[in-house]
C-alpha cells in the first residue's frame, strides 16, 4: 500500500501522542499550506482578485474541509500536486531553466504523490508533456532526469509489494485489494469516519 501519508503520519503521532487531535491537525496543516501555496501561485499567474477567489473556492469546499478533519491523505495529496504545480511554474519563470535539479525536483514530487495513492501515475504524461512544450533545447535530459527516478522508485516499491503477497502486482485493483485491509491505516481512519454523518461546519 502506498507508504508516505502513513509515514507523515507516524511522524507526526510519534512526536505529538496517540490522538485524533493530531491527526486531523497533519490534515489542516496541510489544507493551510495549501491555501497560502495556491494564493501565491494565482499571483503570479493572474492579479490578486483572482488569488483570493481560488482560495475562498478551496476554503468553502466542504470535501476538502471533511478529509483535512477526518485526517484522510486528500488534503496531503492536494498540497503536494499544488507543490508540483508551483515548481513548474517556478521553471517556467526562471533565467536557469537548464539546471538539472527542475526535473528531479518534479520527479521527487511525483514519487511521493504516487507514493500516496497510486492513481497519481497520471502525473507522467502531464510532465512528459510539459516538458515537451518547454522547449526541444535538453529535452532528453529532462525526461530523463523526470522518468528515470520514478521508475526505479516505483519498480522496487512493486518489487516488494510483491515478495509480500507471493505473487506479481499486475494491476492497480491488486494494490485495492491490499487497500482495503487493516494494515491500511488510512482505511482504518475513513471506515471509522464513515460510519458517523460529517458536519463540517
Amino acid at each position: 500500500t502506498p507508504p508516505a501519508y502513513s509515514i507523515v503520519l507516524a511522524g507526526a503521532l510519534r512526536l505529538f501522542g496517540v490522538s485524533d487531535r493530531v491527526v486531523a491537525l497533519i490534515g489542516l496543516i496541510c489544507l493551510i499550506l495549501t491555501i497560502a501555496l495556491l494564493f501565491i501561485i494565482a499571483l503570479r499567474i493572474f492579479d490578486e482578485r483572482i488569488a483570493v477567489g481560488a482560495v475562498a473556492i478551496l476554503v468553502l469546499s466542504v470535501p476538502m474541509l471533511e478529509h483535512a478533519i477526518t485526517g484522510t491523505e486528500i488534503p496531503f495529496l492536494g498540497l503536494m500536486v499544488t507543490a508540483l504545480f508551483g515548481l513548474l511554474l517556478w521553471w517556467s519563470r526562471s533565467e536557469r531553466q537548464q539546471a538539472d535539479w527542475w526535473p528531479l525536483a518534479a520527479s521527487a514530487i511525483a514519487i511521493v504523490c504516487w507514493l500516496t495513492r497510486y492513481e497519481m501515475i497520471v502525473l507522467l504524461p502531464v510532465l512528459g508533456i510539459f516538458w515537451l512544450y518547454g522547449g526541444r533545447e535538453r529535452l532528453m535530459r529532462r525526461l530523463l532526469w523526470t522518468f528515470v527516478p520514478f521508475i526505479i522508485v516505483g519498480g522496487l516499491w512493486t518489487v516488494r509489494n510483491s515478495l509480500i503477497v507471493g505473487r506479481p502486482m499486475v494491476s492497480p485493483w491488486s494494490y485495492y485489494l491490499l487497500a482495503d485491509t487493516t494494515l491500511y491505516p488510512t482505511t482504518v481512519l475513513t471506515r471509522l469516519f464513515e460510519e458517523f454523518a460529517s458536519h463540517p461546519w
